[in-house]
This record gives C-alpha cells, structure tokens and sequence, in this order.
C-alpha cells in the first residue's frame, strides 16, 4: 500500500492492486514456507540453518518482487 501511494497511484487503483495481487501472493507463500521450513529442519544441520532460511527468504523476496513487476507491467 506504501510504495503505489508514494507513486502518487490513487485510492481505487490501490485497491484494484490489492485485489488482483494479494491472493495469489498469500497462496504462493502458504505453498512456499512450509517447503523450505520441511527442507531446513529435516535436512539441513542446526548450525545452518539461519542460512538456509536466508536462502529461502531471498528466494521469497525475488518472487515479490516478480509479483510486483508482472502487475505494474500488464496494466501499462
């Protein structure tokens, strides 16, 4: 909600954002940790397993930031 604001996006577009990427996001995150927290506690050694859920929040924050490019892409 912050970032389109600063952009200077109004209130309706905001919301038409909200609703077009949010449940896509939330489905891909309740998909995507309980991967990466089955794989670090079953796999990976104690000592790094900080790192590996490092890894994973690197990968998730690519994905965001994918999300937020294919949404801004297709409505311009």
């Amino acid at each position: 909600i912050l970032m389109p604001t600063i952009s200077g996006e109004g209130v309706p577009r905001i919301i038409s954002r909200l609703s077009q990427d949010l449940l896509p996001t939330l489905l891909g995150g309740a998909m995507f940790w309980p991967v990466c927290d089955f794989v670090t506690f079953r796999f990976v050694p104690v000592q790094l397993q900080p790192l590996m859920n490092s890894v994973c929040a690197y990968v998730w924050t690519i994905y965001l930031a994918y999300m937020a490019n294919q949404s801004s892409v297709s409505n311009t």
